[in-house]
């Protein structure tokens, strides 16, 4: 049973991995459901890529919306608890509170996964409150075993008190098959149909325009960058959606190299018709959109914390920057927009990194073993 706060149509990081997983489970014969909370303008039950998702609870996002997921959730798993061999949380809120108290009440097994670190992870931002203290020590206390993609969400948990013996660390996974490298002319023919410029070189950032992305320091960087000796002029594309996209726009005007493209179902094709990816955030864990570009054989430029230099080897694979430090950033834009023999080795190696640790072929198989321990 996956266990996640939103799922398909949303499309966060965990639903993107929870999903991922679950497809792939189903095709190597295990059986995999998904308990979702109602969200407006879905259905109660529906077969998603051959996956039965059921969403219960209030179809509001409060905390009314959260404790009717809690109460049918737990109504509804204890009901099933005979079908399921193990609860998997995909989130360390709800979710996961959920998987403990099921554990705690019928003894089946649970894992919750840990996806954020620093300033915006799970740890930091439950500590903060005593609602979010009571939460944590509830799922340290009864959950089974814990999964962190990156060591340093691993350690987080442990300087909290979560028992070294039950983390595990099995990092998220990649569609190699789907986010692979467009050649010359696929670049060319996506820029077209998207409407980019056919000549220049394309950076992308891909994900929630919120705090602590850096997105501000990313557009201050650039809109100060000369692009005397980068012709044709470079542009910046920012793929997403959030609270902060206003603000963002505004800031940018009379700025066109930089253009605001809001949510799409197709960021692929964007991602695909660019060169170089960028991720300037403050705190992460192990960022799909930034294992996606790597896969895609992007230049990648990300900041030296978490799963980030876990995954980007300073100029081999990409190039890593002090988050908050300006001028490192501009260095980083500057060197990948106008060396071109780095920039291509870097994609190159960056999407044979992917494919040799992070596919999600390997992520699944990590977690059958895990599974299986488990429960026997």
């Amino acid at each position: 049973m996956m266990l996640t706060a939103r799922f398909y149509p949303c499309q966060g990081g965990a639903e993107i991995q929870c999903l991922r997983l679950s497809v792939k489970l189903a095709q190597l014969g295990h059986r995999a459901l998904i308990l979702t909370q109602k969200m407006p303008r879905t259905l109660r039950f529906e077969l998603i890529e051959g996956l039965p998702v059921f969403r219960v609870g209030f179809a509001v996002s409060n905390m009314l919306g959260s404790f009717s997921y809690f109460l049918s959730a737990l109504k509804t798993a204890l009901k099933r608890f005979n079908e399921i061999d193990i609860l998997h949380a995909h989130i360390a809120s709800t979710p996961a509170v959920i998987a403990a108290v099921v554990t705690r009440l019928t003894g089946k097994p649970s894992l919750v996964k840990f996806a954020g670190s620093r300033a915006t992870g799970d740890i930091s931002t439950s500590i903060k409150t005593m609602h979010g203290r009571l939460k944590l020590n509830l799922i340290r206390d009864n959950a089974t075993a814990f999964v962190c993609p990156s060591g340093e969400i691993a350690s987080e948990l442990e300087k909290y008190g979560f028992s070294k013996n039950k983390i595990n660390i099995i990092p998220n996974g990649v569609d190699t098959v789907v986010y692979a490298p467009a050649s010359g002319v696929q670049k060319s023919q996506l820029r077209h149909a998207l409407g980019l410029p056919s000549e220049g070189k394309l950076v992308i950032y891909s994900g929630r325009l919120v705090k602590g992305k850096g997105l501000e320091l990313l557009i201050e960087c650039w809109k100060k960058m000369e692009f005397k000796n980068t012709m044709p002029a470079p542009g910046l594309l920012i793929c997403g959606a959030g609270p902060l996209l206003e603000s963002l726009e505004k800031s940018c005007s009379g700025t066109p190299s930089v253009r605001f493209l809001g949510w799409k179902d197709n960021a692929l094709d964007y991602l695909k018709a660019s060169g170089v990816f960028v991720l300037p955030s403050s705190g992460e864990g192990m960022p799909n959109s930034l294992m996606e570009a790597m896969s895609c054989g992007l230049a990648c430029i990300g900041t030296d914390i978490g799963g980030i230099k876990e995954l980007v080897a300073d100029r081999a694979s990409g190039l890593l920057f002090k988050a908050g430090d300006a001028a490192e950033l501009t260095i980083a834009l500057q060197t990948l927009l106008t060396d071109n023999t780095l920039a291509l080795s870097c994609g190159e190696k960056a999407r044979r990194t992917i494919i040799e640790n992070y596919s999600i072929e390997k992520t699944t198989k990590a977690y059958v073993e895990l599974y299986r321990k488990l429960i026997h």
